[in-house]
C-alpha cells in the first residue's frame, strides 16, 4: 500500500508507464491444422539471426500511447 500512496503524491502530467518487450524470428508455431489424424508439422528456424525489443509508454494524464 505504501507505492500507492506514493502514485498518489505525483502530478498525473508527470506519471507516465513504460513496459519494454524483446523477441526474435525463431518464433515456434503452436497451432496448426492437417488431416484427422495425421501430424501437423511447421518449420522453424535452428537459431535466431535477429533480436528486436519494443518500448512503449503510456501517459496516464492524457490516455495517449
Amino acid at each position: 500500500m505504501e507505492y500507492i500512496e506514493k502514485l498518489k503524491e505525483i502530478a498525473q502530467n508527470l506519471l507516465f508507464y513504460i513496459d519494454e518487450m524483446g523477441c526474435d524470428n525463431k518464433l515456434s508455431i503452436l497451432r496448426g491444422w492437417s488431416l484427422i489424424g495425421e501430424p501437423s508439422y511447421g518449420e522453424v528456424l535452428a537459431y535466431q539471426t535477429q533480436r528486436r525489443s519494443i518500448v512503449a509508454g503510456y501517459n496516464y494524464a492524457d490516455k495517449r500511447l
